[in-house]
């Protein structure tokens, strides 16, 4: 489930940044927390293929 997003654009106050931390902090717990669930975003995010070798846009080859 994706978060939404508020309606007011605060992005250079120091609560929004302290939202953005937290956020971060618990997207890294997450999908840190183990070998698959990192590959597995890197898969979403089109940085590795599905058998785990980077793709080709990120390959130097």
């Amino acid at each position: 489930m994706k978060k939404q997003l508020s309606g007011s654009a605060d992005f250079g106050t120091p609560a929004s940044l302290a939202r953005f931390r937290k956020n971060a902090d618990e997207f890294t717990k997450k999908h840190t927390s183990s070998r698959e669930a990192a590959l597995a975003v890197l898969k979403r995010a089109g940085i590795t293929t599905a058998s785990g070798k980077l793709s080709k846009r990120f390959s130097s080859k």
